[in-house]
């Protein structure tokens, strides 16, 4: 046992060493005051904290982990195609630290079911970056001696047909909203088309409906009010920003495109739309318009066929940077012929986009008498060749 005498001895004093903390020599255990924090931590920086021993004054200290970042919202900072990624990224509001992150590419297909086609579509793609069918004086579906139809298929067959845009034109008559095309009353109020576009969303909730509308009487007193109140008796099921939403944010609703005063409420299109031409606007959203309708005569056709290929071009290109590109392709011949331009507009347009090889965002289009074939070849642009 005496051989191991000396490492005990060491043992010992060490242990008095460690229990010697102050000048003079004296023993004792550290009484630690609370700690206190010398350096808040961030999410860019450790902190510090620190702590006094009240006997001897030393002074101990550590480090504080950083914290977690404090990020926005991601943000679609390149929109998914066919043949690529996108991406999307966001913001801490901290330290400003930026993360980023892949989007899949759209889905190389769609199962050929026009009442649900947006439902294989990515949640990340903005409105303005998809082809979507819509229609022109939308529920214009009666006229007179043929003269103000616009439309042969009711707002719910529109929308199984896969129209996602449609054009309202309302007038307040006796405090209700009814639908008009000019001075023709077509025996429809805006409940009636509310309540078939959300049953529409109810049986359909990946998708949603762009709603235009418009005052066809323009400043009539009260007007605004009875639409707003109209709206928010379902406002839960609409989209009322002013701001182009991701098709994620709009799912199970109807987008609120203004062309009307309507309390500040929607995607505002009341100011600078321009009449019988092709115009570019911006109320908070970039937009360029084709709604060159007088066609005069029928051999000026040829003219607003151009004009609608023009958009359709543009629409295409990588100079659109998520510009939302309607395209009317209606249109009328000495203010009364809906028919003479849309019998010859229509089977062009069928031809010329069946005929488009690369798949991707052409527009939305407002069309007068849509057709379910019509639809689903805009439809198909969505995706790629089948």
């Amino acid at each position: 046992m005496k051989k191991h005498t000396p490492t005990i001895g060491i043992i010992l004093l060490l242990s008095l060493l460690f229990l010697m903390s102050c000048a003079g020599g004296k023993l004792h255990t550290h009484d630690w005051n609370e700690w206190s924090v010398t350096k808040e931590a961030t999410c860019a920086e450790e902190g510090s904290r620190s702590r006094t021993c009240s006997i001897c004054n030393e002074v101990e200290t550590e480090a504080i982990p950083t914290i977690e970042h404090s990020f926005d919202e991601w943000k679609v900072t390149k929109s998914p195609t066919f043949d690529a990624e996108g991406s999307e990224s966001r913001k801490c509001l901290t330290c400003g630290t930026t993360e980023k992150r892949s989007i899949d590419k759209v889905l190389a297909s769609w199962d050929k079911d026009a009442a649900e086609w947006m439902r294989q579509l990515p949640d990340s793609l903005s409105l303005a970056d998809i082809t979507i069918p819509g229609t022109h004086d939308s529920g214009a579906q009666k006229g007179v001696f043929g003269i103000g139809q616009c439309q042969s298929l009711s707002i719910t067959d529109q929308l199984n047909a896969g129209a996602r845009f449609l054009d309202i034109r309302l007038k307040l008559i006796e405090d209700k909203l009814q639908v008009y095309h000019g001075i023709l009353g077509m025996d429809m109020t805006f409940d009636d088309v509310q309540n078939e576009c959300l049953e529409f969303l109810s049986a359909h909730p990946n998708e949603t409906i762009i709603m235009s509308i418009k005052e066809e009487d323009a400043d009539e007193a009260g007007f605004a009010n009875a639409l707003i109140g109209a709206i928010n008796k379902f406002k839960e099921s609409w989209y009322t920003k002013n701001s182009m939403p991701t098709l994620g944010e709009a799912r199970g609703k109807i987008v609120f495109m203004s062309r009307c005063d309507s309390n500040g409420k929607g995607i505002s299109c009341q100011s600078n739309w321009g009449d019988d031409r092709t115009f570019t606007m911006n109320n908070g959203v970039p937009m360029r318009v084709q709604d060159n309708y007088n066609v005069e005569t029928a051999d000026k056709i040829d003219e607003k066929w151009s004009d609608i290929t023009a958009l359709i071009t543009f629409a295409h290109s990588s100079n659109k940077r998520s510009t939302f590109c309607l395209n009317f392709t209606s249109g009328y011949i000495n203010s009364i012929d809906i028919t003479g331009v849309s019998n010859v507009i229509n089977g062009r347009f069928a031809e010329y986009i069946t005929g488009l090889s690369c798949p991707g965002c052409y527009g939305t289009f407002a069309i007068d008498f849509i057709t379910a074939d019509l639809a689903s070849a805009l439809i198909a642009l969505n995706f790629a060749a089948q």
